[in-house]
C-alpha cells in the first residue's frame, strides 16, 4: 500500500522566526502575565478590607475612563479639524470644479466631433446606396406601369 505524499514544508527563515518571537510572542506573554498578576493582586488585596475595595474600584474606574476620554478628545479634535478644513476647502473647490467641468465638457465635444468624423464616410455611403435604391425602385415602377398599357 502506498503512503500518502507528505505536505511540502516551506523553508523557514531564522531571522523571521526570531522577529516573530520578539515582536509578537514575547510582548503578548508579558502583557498576559501582567494582566493575570494584576487580577491576582486585586483578588488578594480586596478580600481583606471593604474600604480598600472601594478605593481600588475608584482607581480602576479611572484607568477604564482615562483611555476612553483620551480617544474621545482626539476624535473630537479630528472632527473639528475636518470641519474647519472642509469650510476652507469649500472656498477653493468651486473654482477648480468649474475648471474640471469645462475640461470634461470640452473633451466630450471633441469626442463627439471625432465620432461624427469617423461616422461620416459610412453615413455618406449608406445615403448614396439608399438614393440609388430609391432611384432604381422608381425606374422599375415606371417600367411596370408602362407594361400594363
Amino acid at each position: 500500500m502506498a503512503t500518502p505524499p507528505s505536505r511540502p514544508k516551506p523553508p523557514v527563515n531564522p531571522v523571521h522566526r526570531s522577529q516573530v518571537t520578539w515582536q509578537i510572542v514575547v510582548p503578548m506573554a508579558l502583557f498576559g502575565a501582567l494582566i493575570l498578576g494584576a487580577g491576582i493582586w486585586l483578588a488578594v488585596t480586596a478580600s481583606g478590607h471593604v474600604s480598600q475595595t472601594s478605593a481600588l474600584a475608584s482607581t480602576s474606574l479611572i484607568f477604564i475612563l482615562a483611555p476612553i476620554i483620551l480617544v474621545g478628545g482626539i476624535t473630537f479634535l479630528v472632527v473639528v479639524a475636518g470641519i474647519y478644513l472642509l469650510a476652507k476647502a469649500l472656498n477653493i473647490i468651486p473654482f477648480y470644479t468649474r475648471i474640471a467641468q469645462l475640461f470634461i465638457q470640452r473633451l466630450g465635444i471633441n469626442i463627439h466631433l471625432l465620432a461624427d468624423r469617423l461616422a461620416a464616410p459610412v453615413m455618406v455611403g449608406r445615403s448614396r446606396i439608399a438614393g440609388w435604391k430609391k432611384f432604381w425602385q422608381q425606374i422599375r415602377s415606371l417600367v411596370k406601369f408602362k407594361k400594363e398599357y
